[in-house]
């Protein structure tokens, strides 16, 4: 995959590499968005599906940090 000025990368196939999701023209990597994983998010839009140990996952898409009294959080 080819590297564009401003490390943004090239579409393939008009869809985007796993990790990034697509803000404006450019591919964004998916741990930009508080709490996900650099893999877990939309490659079509910036929504989580999978977040990083200590947040859930909202019905939004979002991750959430998990409260301070819980002793475990998944998402």
């Amino acid at each position: 995959m080819k590297k564009l000025e401003n490390n943004q990368k090239i579409f393939l196939n008009g869809l985007l590499s796993q990790g990034y999701y697509p803000e404006g023209t450019e591919c964004v990597k998916c741990s930009t968005i508080s709490g996900c994983t650099e893999t877990g998010c939309l490659t079509t839009k910036k929504e989580c599906t999978v977040c990083n140990s200590g947040y859930y996952l909202n019905d939004e898409g979002k991750c959430e940090e998990c409260g301070k009294n819980c002793l475990k959080c998944d998402s």
